[in-house]
């Protein structure tokens, strides 16, 4: 892990999103203090935003959209959630 100060940080800031982006862990300080950390996004959000990008799924900022409520009734009545249909949405 690479610890950075936050000076340092705002002088080079591409260079070390670069190396979060690759894997690698970047802790900010502020005068020495722990701070922040920058590390890359995890592949579950890369999926997620690659869905939305796709247009498989809305996200305005605010709750989930998606399913239908004729859909969300069918998925409570036979007891499916929503790791299945995650599941379920990787394997098409």
């Amino acid at each position: 892990m690479t610890t950075i100060g936050i000076k340092d940080l705002k002088a080079r800031l591409g260079q070390y999103v670069s190396r979060a982006a690759a894997g690698e862990k970047v802790l900010v300080t502020d005068r020495g203090s722990p701070v922040a950390l920058l590390t890359a996004v995890p592949p579950e959000l890369q999926a997620l935003d690659q869905m939305r990008r796709d247009r498989r799924i809305r996200w305005s900022g605010r709750k989930p959209q998606g399913l239908s409520l004729r859909a969300r009734a069918r998925n409570r009545k036979t007891g499916s959630d929503v790791s299945g249909a995650v599941v379920e949405d990787r394997e098409r």
